[in-house]
């Protein structure tokens, strides 16, 4: 069996596929302080689309798994859905959020990802198993530099504090 690439403009990495995103985040400081801690820009951005572990773990309650597989499957209805439903990003929103893990702490920016939702009901179907949403960000700030946090469903985002720190409310009315 031939190995199933993900299809640029996409990527897939540690689990994750994601979109690059070429926003201009430049008038966004480098750094914020919040919450008693300095938090500093990432230096690239993406929104993170899927995370393949969640479907894993929800088929393997269900049934034998062969990872491998199942991850070809999973990359294959990624790329066909796309050919007719691309996944596209579509802006960012005055949204931002706090997340945590561990001793590592980032700040999200919540954006619009057209066609993201169809792409989790063609899983359902696919698999028979109810994967959560993802819903989009661009993570922003992180306090560990470079290392984000994953948000890999509505409940975990609904956990994330809104949160408004004056230089981005700035800084996003200075978008282009």
């Amino acid at each position: 069996m031939e190995e199933i690439q993900i299809k640029e403009p996409y990527k897939y990495e540690r689990g994750y596929i994601y979109l690059p995103v070429s926003f201009d985040f430049s008038s966004f400081p480098d750094t914020i302080n919040f919450s008693g801690n300095v938090f500093s820009k990432k230096d690239s951005f993406h929104v993170s689309l899927l995370y393949t572990p969640n479907i894993f773990s929800l088929v393997a309650s269900d049934r034998p798994v062969d990872d491998k597989m199942l991850e070809q499957e999973i990359l294959s209805a990624f790329n066909e859905y796309n050919k007719n439903s691309p996944i596209v990003f579509d802006g960012v929103r005055k949204e931002f959020r706090k997340a945590t893990k561990g001793e590592n702490q980032s700040i999200v920016i919540c954006c619009e990802v057209k066609n993201l939702r169809g792409l989790f009901d063609v899983y359902k179907k696919i698999f028979a198993v109810d994967v959560p949403y993802q819903p989009a960000h661009v993570t922003l700030y992180t306090l560990i530099p470079n290392v984000g946090i994953g948000i890999n469903s509505e409940k975990a985002m609904e956990k994330c504090p809104q949160i408004n720190p004056p230089e981005l409310d700035e800084a996003i009315g200075n978008l282009k």
